[in-house]
């Protein structure tokens, strides 16, 4: 079990929920010969999603007055999808009329054994949910088959992420910045198209709370800091000295005690230009409130967004969600170099530290950390440098065109680059560099924003599937 992990299971942190409903033919005589069929491929679709989703099961729907007592269960109400299993032949009208009562996401189910009679079954209940207008997926084939079984489980953590979803809380700590109007968005349009709450904040919150914290809480993070991380580098021209590191602490505290006292699932920090500029740069901030750890011990990570990107921090919490928890990142677009063919996304501190060896162990991730002299910002502080460890790795971004929401996506491979490479680019900043084949000239010419937003393993199919869901374009790169 890794360390986020710990943390999740002391904040209640389940797995996906489905429940699987599954029809039977409404002739005695037919169904008593075809029953062997519908238990086994029951058995095998739910052995498919043993230890990975958290499964309901229901009694067989034959009749339409089967629907009522089937959708009654209560277990059924906490399911975040539904997958409709059709083994045989059943009633159309029945399904739909089943359907038509969930009101969650579907996914349409039958195997391939030529005497069960499922396929037409399942395309004359699938035809007749598209006839009636019920989105839906479908899957033919053996629960046992490992692309079938997957496709059950991306189907199921994609409806889970998007349930989840709703309801959320997202601190919006500041306004715009920096002018970038991809970085804002519409209270109203969260709400009525992801079922999200914006809060606004003021950022004199931080700096009010920063300034009134407990000199041994402070302490407590700055040795930890000190023990962990692989070097801090103070200079002499007096951007990054110890008081500046000890400020940029207590901002992290503050904006740690902010989220949990406003029950903030996720959140924007603006920083520029009032913070870097006034009081101090909050980098630290951006990176440990991103991290499954500080000198508490574990906790859960909350996805932040520097530069107040809303957008920016709404896909990070649905990769979040996704990923049952894994930490996120903000990173700018820096450079592409064509031969060979590699981006580099770098950030001051709006990658969480975790990416720099992404261990279990925090004083491993840490090691690899050096918090080194700000470029920018009148008020100084540090800012976190590190080259993200290699792997496989998946590219996501919100992006809006004429106020309608789509997705960016495209995974890649973060490759191993010394850190002196880093003296080419931007100094003392966290790099991602990654190889991809995508065609750079289309992204260039499509993508929405100067933020991406990255998570480890391949994501893809459920990201392109949460988008159907919420009715998004996905753009797949």
């Amino acid at each position: 079990m890794n360390y986020w992990e710990v943390a999740l299971m002391s904040k209640n942190i389940f797995p996906p929920k489905t429940a699987i409903i599954t029809f039977g033919d409404s002739r005695d005589r037919v169904y008593k010969r075809r029953y062997t069929i519908v238990v086994d491929q029951l058995e095998k679709i739910s052995s498919s999603l043993k230890g990975k989703v958290e499964v309901t099961l229901s009694e067989s729907i034959r009749q339409i007055e089967d629907i009522p007592r089937v959708l009654g269960m209560s277990q059924l109400q906490e399911a975040e999808s539904v997958i409709l299993h059709i083994p045989t032949w059943v009633l159309p009208n029945v399904v739909v009329m089943t359907a038509n009562q969930i009101k969650r996401p579907l996914l349409v189910i039958t195997n391939e054994l030529r005497d069960s009679a499922g396929m037409v079954g399942m395309l004359a209940s699938a035809g007749s949910l598209d006839q009636v207008g019920l989105f839906h997926r479908r899957l033919f084939g053996d629960g046992s088959n490992p692309k079938i079984a997957q496709g059950l489980i991306t189907f199921c953590r994609a409806a889970s992420a998007v349930a989840r979803l709703k309801g959320k809380t997202y601190g919006l700590i500041g306004g715009r910045s920096l002018g970038m109007y991809s970085a804002i968005a519409d209270p109203a349009q969260w709400q009525r198209q992801f079922g999200v709450d914006i809060e606004h904040i003021d950022q004199l919150e931080i700096v009010k709370r920063a300034e009134a914290m407990s000199e041994e809480r402070v302490q407590k993070h700055l040795n930890w800091l000190e023990t962990n991380v692989g070097l801090i580098e103070y200079d002499d021209k007096q951007r990054f000295t110890p008081s500046h590191l000890k400020k940029q602490v207590s901002c992290y505290l503050a904006a740690k005690e902010l989220i949990a006292e406003k029950n903030l699932d996720f959140v924007g920090l603006k920083c520029q230009t009032e913070l870097s500029d006034g009081y101090v740069l909050q980098c630290i901030s951006a990176a440990l409130i991103n991290d499954p750890y500080d000198a508490d011990g574990p906790k859960k990570p909350t996805p932040l967004a520097c530069e107040a990107d809303c957008d920016g921090a709404l896909t990070m919490m649905i990769i979040h969600l996704l990923t049952q928890g894994q930490p996120t990142a903000l990173m700018d677009v820096k450079l592409f170099d064509k031969n060979p063919p590699l981006f580099a996304f770098a950030n001051c501190g709006g990658m969480a530290t975790w990416f720099s060896a992404n261990s279990d162990k925090p004083e491993e991730n840490l090691a690899n950390v050096h918090l080194r002299p700000h470029i920018y910002g009148e008020a100084g502080g540090g800012a976190t440098q590190y080259v993200a460890a290699p792997g496989e790795v998946t590219l996501a971004r919100l992006c809006r065109k004429n106020g309608k929401y789509w997705m960016a996506i495209f995974k890649g491979e973060a490759v191993k680059r010394e850190r002196e490479d880093l003296r080419e680019v931007v100094w003392p900043w966290a790099y991602m560099f990654i190889s991809t084949k995508i065609n750079i000239d289309d992204f260039l010419n499509t993508f929405g924003s100067n933020h991406m937003h990255v998570a480890k393993g391949n994501l893809v199919d459920e990201l392109v599937q949460i988008c159907n869901l919420l009715d998004i374009e996905a753009k797949v790169y």
